[in-house]
């Protein structure tokens, strides 16, 4: 479990390799980067304590890093791209084959070489690495498994790195129901069932309390869940 003292140390290192970052990659694509790690981060919270997560803020921790192994690999093609028009700096950043066949390795992999580096919790550092095969967790496949289920849940409606904030259309609860299942084996049909339906809500009232694109939004902080203002 994270101590204060860990937990902040690991948001000061996150908020240095975003500064960072943010001085050589255009603000249009760290935007898109927060807009699918907030909402992941904001929906892994909110599953966790649906489901009596123990650490549901450590879900929102891991959430909202799952993804970092991207910043490195959104610099390079920010970099290629200046130098080419050719360049395909879209779409990429849920396909791990496309990373692989393009960089070398993927971002799962550079999230464990910093998060390795950084020397964070291994329960945190597997959620970041096996968030796409959540079934492979050994740690803490719970929350794996959470962060694996909101991630897809995002993608599943268009909130993917690199690619802009899509218009929305009607989702399909099957599928929802079934990445549930899959990511949280314990659940039954009728409790993914209605953890499909809770998210769905969150999701649609997080749309509307975002500016998405708004000026200085996403640019450099770490943004916080608004959810937690309506909690008692």
């Amino acid at each position: 479990m994270l101590v204060g003292t860990e937990r902040l140390r690991t948001m000061v290192l996150t908020c240095s390799l975003v500064e960072y970052v943010g001085h050589r990659v255009a603000s249009e694509d760290i935007q898109l980067f927060w807009q699918h790690c907030f909402l992941t981060a904001a929906l892994s919270e909110r599953l966790a304590r649906a489901i009596a997560f123990l650490q549901p803020e450590e879900a929102y921790l891991a959430g909202l890093l799952h993804d970092i192994g991207a910043l490195p690999l959104l610099m390079i093609t920010s970099a290629e791209a200046k130098e080419s028009e050719n360049i395909v700096t879209f779409g990429w950043g849920e396909s791990l084959e496309l990373e692989r066949e393009h960089f070398g390795t993927d971002h799962c992999e550079v999230g464990n070489w910093i998060g390795v580096s950084w020397n964070f919790p291994p329960h945190l550092l597997e959620a970041m690495v096996k968030h796409h095969s959540p079934r492979e967790a050994t740690q803490d496949p719970q929350l794996a498994g959470v962060v694996a289920a909101a991630d897809q849940f995002c993608v599943r409606r268009g909130i993917v790195l690199g690619v802009a904030l899509p218009e929305l259309t009607e989702p399909t609860g099957n599928q929802d129901r079934a990445i549930l299942q899959a990511c949280l084996p314990q659940l039954n049909a009728d409790e993914a069932r209605k953890l499909a339906e809770m998210l769905e809500t969150d999701f649609l009232h997080l749309i509307q309390l975002m500016e998405f694109g708004a000026s200085g939004l996403f640019g450099g902080g770490i943004p916080k869940n608004p959810f937690r203002e309506y909690e008692g």
